[in-house]
């Protein structure tokens, strides 16, 4: 089958959550929406700059991943926004958090993110392997929970993974987040590009555990599994088998070399089925400890995808365009406990931040919560 069409290749963009010294310019100080005072420069990307701010109304260090307007930027800009929805409903403990949305005053779109210690992956590799084994179950959690929801990341790089100082992992960047199918576009960083998605093919969360095979290569090598500069070099070499890890780090057990080498794989079907081996694989090969905050099969239900509600939420985007044009009104939201009445107060809440409104909270004691 000849290669799909290229239509996007994009490396790891941006460390969103570190705290080394920051770059600070005229351009990033300042205050943006009346509420995130900007005290530098994290990095730039190809989808605009993450700038580290406090937020005074939470008194709290941020994260602020601000969209760069551009002449052909609707595309892109849709993607921003599909983005923060998209993260604002994942909470998980080694997912970064995602906080608020809003408009700058030149109509620049930016999002609010936690703020991580710590370093990312390229920084800390190599490690040990028992080490490694712990920092992958935790990559491993994360990709659990979005295959779950029939979501890739699409981007599993050593700079879009921060280690933190409670030594755990935390996955960051989610500019390339999708649904599981085909997709027509080459997006990544080259050395995690699985060969299914450049044969145009479709991709499930084996897609993802290929990036997870080339990070677990280099957490313990410091090296990729591949010399791949361009595309060019990877439609030539990209099925090419790597070396096993122990040739280059020869205290590697074999049963790693096995697992890292399954990961890598060019044919899915000879990857693990699913993120949930790789975290049992690992767990027992480094007699990892139990850590019962990243049991697959639980989850978290104030993330599941809000089901049987759209023509509330349509009511609830009718008011808020509405609102938006001056005219006010009321939404009451009521049911029996249980119902799901604070998660589409969520949801109604997540669309109001996307349409640019300021969202206020109060406690309506033993009624509940009101947004």
């Amino acid at each position: 089958m000849p290669p799909a069409p290229v239509e996007a290749l994009a490396r790891a963009s941006l460390p969103v959550g570190s705290r080394p010294p920051v770059d600070v310019s005229v351009s990033a100080v300042g205050l943006v929406a009346g509420r995130y005072q900007i005290d530098g420069m994290l990095g730039r990307g190809g989808m605009g700059q993450v700038l580290r701010a406090h937020d005074l109304f939470s008194d709290r260090p941020v994260a602020l991943k601000r969209f760069a307007l551009g002449p052909d930027a609707r595309d892109e800009e849709l993607r921003f926004r599909h983005e923060f929805h998209t993260l604002a409903r994942l909470r998980h403990p080694r997912i970064v958090e995602a906080y608020d949305f809003g408009v700058d005053d030149k109509e620049r779109p930016f999002y609010a993110l936690e703020l991580l210690d710590g370093r990312d992956f390229s920084e800390l590799a190599p490690v040990p392997w028992r080490r490694a084994c712990g920092l992958l179950r935790d990559v491993a959690s994360a990709l659990a929970f979005l295959h779950a929801r029939q979501l890739l990341h699409r981007d599993v790089a050593p700079r879009n993974v921060r280690c933190t100082d409670d030594g755990r992992a935390k996955l960051i960047d989610f500019g390339m987040l999708a649904t599981m199918g085909i997709s027509h576009e080459v997006v990544g960083t080259l050395p995690a590009i699985p060969p299914e998605m450049l044969l145009g093919l479709p991709m499930d969360g084996r897609a993802d555990l290929f990036g997870l095979g080339a990070l677990a290569f280099f957490l313990l090598t410091g090296r990729h599994p591949q010399r791949i500069r361009s595309l060019d070099d990877l439609m030539r070499n990209g099925r090419r088998p790597p070396p096993a890890p122990s040739r280059l780090v020869p205290e590697i057990p074999p049963a790693l070399d096995d697992l890292v080498l399954s990961l890598l794989s060019t044919e899915p079907l000879g990857r693990p089925s699913s993120a949930a081996e790789v975290i049992e694989r690992l767990a027992a090969l480094a007699e990892l400890p139990a850590a019962p905050e990243l049991e697959v099969a639980q989850g978290y239900v104030s993330s599941a995808i809000l089901v049987g509600r759209e023509r509330e939420l349509t009511l609830a985007r009718r008011r808020i365009e509405r609102a938006a044009q001056g005219h006010g009104g009321t939404i009451l939201v009521e049911g029996r406990s249980g119902m799901g009445k604070t998660r589409l107060l969520r949801e109604i809440e997540l669309e109001a931040k996307l349409a640019g409104a300021v969202v206020l909270h109060g406690e309506g004691g033993a009624a509940g919560p009101y947004a």
